[in-house]
């Protein structure tokens, strides 16, 4: 079974006469890293949005098709559930960091603080994600001191 499946998926947003997302199907098996690549305009992002139900539950629009991540239907499912099981990363980087952090290290620990980890796991965790990026020397940098390039 896949962890997400995507079955004759098709999308537009409100006020629009095209469709952004177009029978789109594929299953994507655990433990696949997959990247999704495309013009601008191609629907690169509204689908990784169906992914994580941010489309249709926030983006209002004509959508038909199924989404399913392990087993949830992603029209149906609180985001919540859903975010828990998929991570997405954003093209621009100062769309991804939240901007009310200090430090990299509060950066990295802002998800897990929004997942209710508890606080010594969340330290063990993000120390780890830390060292196995081997970006614990910037620890106590801010996110906006970091490098683009």
């Amino acid at each position: 079974m896949a962890a997400i499946h995507i079955e004759h998926l098709k999308y537009r947003y409100p006020y629009s006469k095209t469709l952004a997302l177009n029978d789109i199907s594929c299953d994507i098996h655990k433990g696949e890293f997959i990247g999704i690549i495309g013009a601008n305009g191609a629907g690169k992002s509204t689908l990784s949005q169906a992914i994580l139900g941010l489309v249709p539950n926030l983006y209002h629009g004509a959508y038909g098709g199924k989404v399913e991540v392990d087993g949830l239907n992603a029209k149906t499912a609180p985001i919540d559930s859903l975010c828990k099981k998929v991570g997405l990363v954003f093209q621009n980087p100062f769309n991804q960091i939240t901007g009310s952090k200090l430090t990299v290290y509060e950066e990295i620990a802002f998800g897990l603080e929004n997942l209710g980890i508890e606080q010594s796991e969340m330290q063990n965790r993000v120390e780890k994600i830390m060292e196995m990026l081997n970006i614990a020397h910037l620890k106590d940098c801010s996110p906006y001191d970091l490098s683009g390039g």
